[in-house]
């Protein structure tokens, strides 16, 4: 079963404010409604005792001999007026408040010997067993009285008896307390919407910050706006992105001071090593000491992040990658671009770019022997495929190749090269440009790693 619930604070806020506001004003409304029906009722009564005493008088006037011609005349009309020769109804032996003040109000207008013996009765305009719940609902929300038909009867002067039946009179339902409350909900939903947006826009623009930390740690703070939770919000924010800040800048100085420590060492022994007799162990001797200073600049380009530093610019990322196996291939290396040629713009840090796809190819053509470079456009995704032949990886791997200095023994030979580091500096720099990268072993033997940029033109 699917339950709608809203998420945004906008249309939960709606939600409740009408759900509150609907509520309570079909409250009062009812409560109204019940004095509303009993002056109305009265009212309509009263109206209709007056119009039953007037056409009492009028028939009363007029001789006996021209009664009968009048009382026709009384056919469909409002009221409705018969000739009896005796009473047409037995009054209620216990009538209620309501009967007794319509008979006073009738025999108040009559003549006296005509007063003392008007019957009355008060009839229901539609049975109540008979209404539905909609009926019951109407006549509470807006205040509908109670039709009742008021038959009256007196003695006529030489004999007879005359009854007249007068229905209620027919009015329109008032409709303006519905209209009120709609026009109410509206104005407060319209209210609640522009005052919620103007709340929750800081919120959305921490939200933005938050995710662009993660590409660029040394963008400005945020100016704190908005109410006062959200301000505290927006001051937390600023103060964690500055402490991290610090905390990346000490790492960068404490490597850079532990690299130049290292490096003075290093090159003592490399003075050392190069005084001895040519030979094998002296080569080697010199190897180890390259691959440690190889090893100490590489950490520190990947603690430093310059792809952080350096400024954007737009370049042609197909003619990048058609110049970068270019330049491969002349010095012997199996690099292969098969994308489309030019016109293909992005915004991007250049440098940082293309170290990143530099080292995504190395690891291609070292591991795989081969590596086939592939670019697709979309309307706002650029997606860059490096392939390669070599023996692929385990599923359990693909992700853990992005830690620092993480290596594969079982798919990667240390006599390649290396520090672990070219995948973990190509997602950091993959990842400062908005984009992802992922590896996925191809069907034919060997690695498939895909690069997703956003496209800026």
């Amino acid at each position: 079963m699917i339950r709608w619930r809203p998420r945004s604070l906008i249309a939960q806020t709606i939600i409740v404010l009408m759900v509150g506001l609907t509520a309570s004003h079909l409250l009062s409304m009812v409560v109204y409604s019940g004095d509303r029906i009993s002056a109305l009722t009265r009212q309509g009564d009263r109206a209709t005792a007056m119009r039953v005493a007037d056409a009492a008088n009028l028939i009363l006037r007029t001789p006996a001999a021209d009664r009968t011609d009048l009382v026709a005349r009384f056919a469909g009309l409002s009221l409705n007026a018969t000739l009896h020769e005796a009473a047409p109804f037995a009054a209620p032996e216990a009538p209620n408040a309501e009967t007794e003040a319509v008979r006073g109000d009738i025999a108040a207008r009559l003549p006296p010997a005509a007063a003392a013996d008007v019957q009355v009765m008060l009839q229901a305009q539609q049975d109540h067993a008979t209404m539905t719940v909609v009926h019951h609902l109407r006549d509470a929300l807006y205040g509908e009285p109670e039709r009742m038909i008021v038959r009256a009867a007196l003695p006529l002067p030489g004999g007879g008896w005359l009854q007249l039946v007068a229905p209620p009179p027919e009015e329109g339902a008032d409709h303006s307390a519905l209209a009120s409350m709609a026009a109410m909900v509206a104005a407060i939903v319209v209210a609640a919407v522009w005052v919620v947006r103007r709340m929750t826009a800081p919120l959305k623009t921490l939200a933005d910050a938050a995710r662009r930390m993660a590409r660029d740690v040394n963008a400005p703070d945020l100016p704190e706006t908005g109410p006062a939770e959200v301000r505290e919000a927006i001051a937390a924010f600023n103060t964690m992105r500055n402490e991290v800040r610090r905390l990346l800048d000490n790492r960068t100085l404490m490597l850079a001071a532990i690299s130049h420590d290292l490096r003075t060492p290093i090159t003592l022994l490399r003075l050392r090593v190069e005084a001895f007799a040519p030979g094998d162990d002296r080569d080697r001797m010199l190897g180890s000491l390259a691959d440690m200073e190889r090893m100490i600049a590489s950490t520190l380009g990947f603690a430093r992040q310059d792809a952080a530093d350096e400024p954007h610019a737009v370049l042609d990322l197909a003619a990048l990658l058609d110049a970068m196996a270019a330049d491969m291939q002349d010095v012997g290396l199996d690099v292969a671009y098969a994308g489309p040629q030019g016109h293909v713009r992005l915004a991007c840090r250049p440098q940082a770019l293309k170290r990143a796809i530099a080292n995504i190819v190395d690891n291609a053509v070292n591991y795989g022997g081969r590596a086939e470079i592939d670019l697709k456009v979309a309307a706002d995704t650029l997606r860059l495929t490096v392939a390669d032949y070599g023996p692929g990886l385990p599923p359990d791997e693909l992700e853990k190749v992005f830690q620092p200095f993480y290596r594969c023994e079982a798919s990667r030979s240390r006599s390649t090269g290396g520090s672990g580091l070219g995948l973990s500096i190509a997602r950091d720099i993959v990842a400062a440009h908005g984009g992802t990268i992922a590896l996925a072993n191809r069907a034919g033997g060997g690695l498939v790693v895909t690069i997703a940029l956003p496209r800026a033109e």
